[in-house]
């Protein structure tokens, strides 16, 4: 089942340290997972940097998501050994100044909030996304994670119609050239729900999954691939190996993203898929 398993990036720049991220990421290897998911916004882009000195120091034979969409303060040229640290002072400041609203320096607990702390939900009223933001973004991610493909690449908390025609015809492009492997979007259920529609364009959607109900996305687009995360919200402590296994099961022909910083809960979760 670690074959359709897909580990989450968002919480690599809260960690302590370089060597602490490739210890972790070296578990979530050896435990047989190959798919690693990011995005631009992801620690300011230090979650795609420290990606891409992990597959420099251990080959590329790694499936790569990142996405576009949500706006960050650019800090990806800071070195990842200064960053690290200097992210958990800076979490530690913010977390005193917000009275524990949960806020983090380039990450939210829940995904939809940008680094500004603003709710971002797409509608038909949002301002276009560009070519040159597009292409910058891919350009920008590739050089990152050093490599010269994107096997998925995301719309980040956006709907296609928001995409302008050029961008549209970069992506396609892209594709045709083997830069980008498939085209998705990545934002909340509910917004998928009600607003997505049918864009033969758009091979891959990223939401929120469930083990407890029927998830009508899955049977409105049954083409497409449906990567599920933030599956454990419907579990207590403990037995997220089991839900990993049952959310793989309810989605045979997708993924499922999962996301820890302990390879204790790591070691855990892929325990109990077998």
């Amino acid at each position: 089942m670690t074959n359709r398993m897909i580990f989450g990036c968002v919480a690599l720049s809260a960690m302590s340290s370089r060597a602490e991220v490739f210890r972790l990421l070296g578990a979530v290897v050896a435990g047989g997972i190959r798919h690693f998911d990011t995005a631009r916004s992801y620690g300011r882009g230090i979650s795609e940097k420290l990606l891409g000195e992990f597959f420099r120091a251990h080959g590329d034979a790694f499936a790569v998501t990142t996405k576009c969409g949500v706006t960050y303060a650019k800090t990806a040229g800071i070195p990842t050994a200064v960053a690290l640290p200097a992210n958990r002072v800076l979490t530690g400041l913010r977390k005193k100044v917000t009275g524990g609203l949960g806020l983090r320096l380039g990450k939210a607990t829940d995904h939809r909030l940008q680094a500004t702390g603003k709710l971002h939900l797409p509608s038909a009223k949002a301002p276009q996304i560009t070519r040159d933001v597009v292409e910058k973004s891919v350009e920008e991610s590739m050089r990152q994670l050093g490599r010269g493909r994107l096997d998925i690449f995301l719309l980040h908390e956006a709907l296609p119609e928001q995409l302008a025609p050029e961008a549209w015809e970069y992506l396609e492009g892209a594709k045709q050239a083997g830069v980008i492997g498939k085209l998705g979007v990545g934002t909340n259920r509910g917004v998928l729900e009600e607003r997505f529609q049918e864009e033969p364009r758009v091979e891959v959607l990223q939401y929120e999954g469930s083990v407890t109900e029927r998830l009508p996305l899955m049977e409105r687009f049954p083409g497409k691939m449906h990567i599920h995360h933030s599956l454990f919200r419907e579990c207590g402590p403990g037995g997220h190996g089991e839900v990993l296994r049952r959310a793989l099961e309810r989605n045979p022909g997708g993924k499922v993203i999962f996301s820890t910083r302990s390879r204790e809960h790591l070691r855990e979760n892929l325990e109990g898929l077998s």
